[in-house]
């Protein structure tokens, strides 16, 4: 027996031994021919120069296709391009920069719901491919908590801040027999805080 599925041409040529058992005391050898054109095999069995058998066999199968899977990344890493055979499973990694975070994922030109993308925070399975995919990864800056601690003084609203940004001075809070002088980043109130200058980093 033989696999055609493994030869690498088109255009093939193959001599085979077959027995032939003929009822007589001793079975004989005959050799014969493979004869092939593009995309189909045919075996064909000789006896004394007659042809008593002819089998066809399926169509070569010379190369398994290919399929690639296109990865963009916006403020963070994931898996290369990656070919994979006909059939395969690829499975795309990706993670954010620092003080970035999930944004958006874009499959094959549709975005995710929040849902699928809670599933798919950190990586996406393609599953038995048979066409071309895309996957964008998209990652924004966090945002952070700003809280305005007045020590007895009246309330003041706290803000959300996206990283890297100022915060925006506040109102003065008010207190019965106090007078505001200024904000600090620390308990202590030995450090400033300069809304035209300081950043919001934590």
């Amino acid at each position: 027996t033989f696999d055609v599925t493994d030869l690498d041409v088109a255009n093939i040529r193959l001599t085979i031994t077959v027995s032939v058992l003929t009822g007589e005391d001793d079975p004989f050898i005959e050799d014969e021919v493979v004869d092939t054109n593009v995309g189909d095999a045919v075996i064909e069995y000789y006896h004394n120069e007659e042809k008593i058998k002819e089998e066809k066999l399926p169509t070569p199968n010379l190369e398994k296709k290919k399929f690639t899977v296109d990865t963009t990344v916006v403020n963070g890493t994931i898996t290369d391009d990656t070919t994979v055979y006909e059939g395969e499973d690829v499975t795309i990694t990706y993670s954010p920069d620092e003080f970035y975070e999930l944004d958006k994922i874009t499959v094959d030109g549709t975005p995710l719901t929040p849902q699928q993308m809670a599933l798919h925070k950190d990586s996406y399975k393609f599953s038995d491919l048979d066409k071309d995919h895309t996957i964008k990864v998209e990652y924004k800056l966090v945002k952070h908590t700003v809280t305005f601690e007045s020590n007895g003084g009246s309330s003041v609203q706290g803000q959300t801040v996206t990283h890297g940004d100022k915060a925006t001075e506040p109102e003065d809070p008010t207190k019965t027999g106090y007078t505001f002088t200024k904000w600090y980043k620390d308990e202590g109130l030995t450090e400033e805080w300069k809304f035209d200058t300081d950043t919001v980093l934590e």
